[in-house]
């Protein structure tokens, strides 16, 4: 799929295909990423055009068992560390969100047709 959207406030322009994977969004759950279990999708549109850019995985009751199971495994050697290295981890992952700050950014501009500037 590589639908060219439209463009955006300060001439910022992507295609869909450069920004979600053609083969749709998958769950990610225990570190890897999965279909739902029932194989439901749905589709995520342009909300100005109505145009579709993917399909994503559609979770239910059995995705979310697999997700909590998951979670209450990692909690265990989560809850093993010191505060320490657990703020370290934590600092990762804000660091990784602000290096793409701009690109999450575009993204919910996109998906819920918001001004750029309110999600930045």
């Amino acid at each position: 799929m590589s639908h060219t959207l439209r463009q955006l406030p300060n001439g910022l322009k992507a295609t869909a295909a450069e920004m979600i994977s053609a083969t749709g969004l998958p769950l990610l759950i225990d570190g890897k990423e999965v279909p739902s279990a029932s194989g439901r999708t749905f589709v995520s549109r342009d909300p100005f055009s109505g145009t579709t850019w993917y399909d994503a995985a559609d979770a239910g009751a059995a995705d979310i068992d697999l997700a909590v199971r998951a979670a209450t495994r990692a909690q265990i050697g989560w809850a093993k560390m010191s505060a320490y290295d657990r703020a370290r981890i934590l600092l990762r992952i804000a660091d990784a969100v602000e290096a793409e700050a701009e690109s999450i950014g575009v993204l919910d501009t996109l998906d819920n047709g918001k001004l750029l500037r309110e999600t930045r």
